[in-house]
């Protein structure tokens, strides 16, 4: 029986599914205009118990039929001033069940949040009226903070929904933006494949055929041919080498630049000090540098809960140092749900950092602020195992 009655509320677009345990408990507060009503006479109550039954079709209405809310929210206020009217005006308390409801109405605007607000009002202003005598002895000030509530509940739920639903987009139009990097770094990477090494192979390919007709006609020409092979083959793998120091060389401007729109899009204030453009540094040691701060701004918009992240770039005449500050939970007060898997991720990642830096004589360096927060060090020497770091050294 009541798999029919689904069946034939869901034909007519009405479903449930929406309405879960909690909307349901709250329906227990109906309890006392039950009992009120129980109370009066039948030939006076009967209308009230009617009014109830609307109420509870209305409200189960609004969860279930989105389309019609509107509508169905209108019917549900209306219920509840005829009842603040007809029996009672200290149930006013029942316009908290349209709250929630409120704010659903129009996902995108904020005008059917003032509507039901002026609604709201109009029920509280009611009430005040019907009781004007005994807030007159300065019981006034009761209605305050409900009236409040009904107003200021339904905007800051809306609120609350709409900047999760700008977060949820945000994080799909940064996926959808990687993921189009992504799709033009292959197609970038497929070029420079096919422009460097395409014509090298083509030619490589053309000579090793001719030189395998002569090699019994003109062997002469034959082994020439094979020695020309063999330094096409070597520019071939030049070539290859010079495409992947490349792909792998990162800028520490761009790096820079890009930790400050990550952090950014994270909620995260940015600071910098220092002048990248200006730091005397063979490529090898930037790269390293870039690709090590890279990971550790990673680590602090995954792991540290910061509201403020500094990088500060310092420069001597023996070392260069990479500071990276936040004013986060610090690394082993790391809290949550995932406490243990975020710690693992960002120990990971400190290892990467680490092995990063011991590529080019380098040290990470940890500690806390007095503030609380995290301190990442980041040092590199002037002299790299035999090589200068200075630009001018090279």
């Amino acid at each position: 029986m009541l798999k029919q009655i689904k069946a034939v509320l869901e034909k007519f677009g009405i479903n449930f599914k929406q309405m879960g345990f909690f909307e349901w408990i709250w329906l227990i507060y109906l309890l006392y205009p039950i009992i009120y009503l129980t109370t009066l006479p039948l030939k006076e109550s009967w209308l009230g118990f009617i009014l109830i039954i609307l109420f509870v079709v209305n409200y189960a209405l609004c969860y279930g039929h989105s389309i019609y809310l509107k509508i169905y929210l209108s019917c549900l206020m209306l219920n509840i001033l005829a009842f603040c009217v007809l029996y009672d005006a200290n149930y006013y308390f029942m316009i908290f069940f349209s709250t929630y409801l409120v704010s659903r109405v129009d996902k995108e605007s904020l005008r059917w949040v003032y509507i039901f607000g002026g609604f709201s009002a109009a029920i509280y202003g009611f009430v005040i009226y019907r009781y004007w005598d005994a807030f007159q002895a300065g019981q006034l000030y009761q209605l305050f903070i409900p009236l409040f509530l009904s107003i200021a509940m339904p905007y800051g739920l809306w609120t609350y929904d709409k900047s999760r639903r700008l977060k949820k987009q945000l994080h799909s139009a940064n996926d959808e933006i990687e993921r189009l990097i992504k799709n033009q770094e292959r197609q970038r990477i497929a070029r420079d494949l096919h422009d460097t090494l395409g014509h090298t192979l083509s030619l490589i390919t053309l000579k090793s055929e001719l030189a395998g007709k002569l090699v019994t006609k003109d062997p002469e020409r034959a082994t020439q041919e094979i020695k020309e092979i063999q330094a096409t083959s070597r520019s071939a793998l030049k070539q290859l080498r010079d495409l992947l120091a490349e792909m792998h060389s990162v800028s520490l401007e761009q790096e820079i630049q890009a930790a400050e729109q990550i952090l950014k899009a994270a909620d995260i204030e940015f600071e910098y000090a220092g002048d990248a453009d200006m730091l005397e540094a063979v490529p090898l040691v930037r790269n390293m540098l870039a690709l090590c701060l890279r990971e550790a701004i990673n680590n602090v918009v995954k792991h540290s809960h910061a509201t403020m992240c500094k990088i500060q770039l310092v420069e001597s005449t023996s070392e260069i140092r990479i500071d990276v500050i936040d004013d986060g939970v610090g690394l082993a007060d790391q809290s949550g749900n995932d406490k243990a898997n975020n710690s693992q991720q960002s120990g990971r990642g400190i290892i990467g950092i680490q092995e990063r830096l011991n590529l080019i004589e380098g040290k990470l360096k940890l500690g806390k602020m007095p503030d609380g927060g995290t301190l990442l060090s980041m040092i590199v020497p002037r002299i790299v195992k035999g090589i200068a770091v200075r630009g001018n050294a090279e």
